[in-house]
């Protein structure tokens, strides 16, 4: 699913793009002026965290959040066994990629309107400091 080809009949627009006059940021202002299908953004939201799991096993990390069904979220925390997560969000920081470092682990939250290509670059700049 490509962000920008929504399916017309997976969305329907809001009455009121931004009816606070705020700026909420891309993944919020997306939200507002579209009302996408949960199931399908759930569905995107788990296999790009399933994506970025496998890579981040791929470079050698652990895997900290839950993965069963039922259980995992967009949300994906890892860690190194040589690196700690505090240089490696520090490296990420650095290409302007947002991580955070949660109890020992760096934190990677992937939306819908990610695209596979910047979570590869995310653990591209991950294997970077590694």
């Amino acid at each position: 699913m490509e962000v920008f080809e929504l399916d017309p009949a997976l969305v329907e627009l809001a009455a009121a793009a931004d009816p606070f006059g705020q700026d909420p940021g891309p993944g919020l202002e997306i939200n507002h002026q579209v009302r996408p299908d949960h199931a399908a953004v759930e569905e995107r939201v788990l296999a790009l965290t399933a994506h970025v799991a496998e890579g981040a096993r791929r470079l050698g990390c652990e895997i900290t959040s839950p993965l069963s069904e039922g259980q995992r979220s967009a949300i994906i925390c890892c860690r190194h066994p040589r690196v700690s997560a505090d240089e490696i969000v520090a490296h990420l920081s650095g290409r302007g990629i947002a991580a955070a470092r949660r109890l020992g682990s760096v934190r990677l939250s992937p939306h819908f309107y990610n695209t596979e290509d910047e979570l590869d670059r995310a653990l591209a700049a991950v294997g970077e400091c590694l």
